[in-house]
């Protein structure tokens, strides 16, 4: 593997507001750019899961992926999240709520990570977008906003470059826009 650092990837398909065609297509782009060369990190949202799989796989980079996982779901975890290699189990706690922040805490606390990228979702991207600015203050987070969801909602999160904001905004080439916008920042 190269000395670039690892990507958390924070994703979800949110019921309402979303564009899940561009989450996939951009995870899947995010995936092929990343895993040849560095660790993708990312928490086991089961609509994500089988996409990150399925990219992996076919590049056959699976040991390049780290998957976070709530044992609060241990039971009900869909079978593509067990054949990971990296499938680390975090603590369960009282509520679902403890337990995903215990997981999201102990995910973006595990590396120093060269950047976030944030893709559709909900409430839980907001809350590991919170978490990683208070983890790592001087990594860039990039809010995909094309994909719309949470992400579209924090793009006042990713850096103040006017051409990388225009590109989060509009670019739906997501290999091209991920070329651009990782090469811009490796540690």
């Amino acid at each position: 593997m190269s000395e670039l650092g690892a990507i958390l990837l924070s994703a979800g398909i949110p019921d309402r507001d979303s564009d899940p065609t561009s989450i996939e297509a951009a995870i899947d782009a995010l995936v092929t750019q990343t895993v040849h060369d560095r660790e993708l990190v990312f928490g086991g949202h089961p609509a994500i899961t089988p996409i990150v799989d399925r990219a992996a796989r076919a590049l056959n980079a699976q040991h390049h992926v780290y998957l976070y996982q709530s044992r609060w779901f241990e039971a009900q975890v869909p079978e593509a999240a067990r054949t990971f290699e990296h499938l680390i189990w975090t603590e369960k706690r009282s509520t679902l709520a403890e337990s995903l922040t215990v997981m999201r805490k102990e995910m973006i606390g595990s590396r120093s990570f060269a950047a976030a990228v944030l893709i559709g979702g909900g409430d839980g991207l907001i809350e590991e977008c919170s978490i990683f600015e208070d983890l790592h203050p001087d990594r860039p987070i990039f809010a995909i906003a094309s994909t719309s969801g949470a992400a579209q909602k924090l793009l006042d999160k990713t850096p103040q470059d006017e051409t990388v904001r225009h590109a989060l905004v509009t670019n739906k080439n997501y290999s091209e826009l991920f070329q651009q916008i990782l090469s811009l920042k490796n540690p």
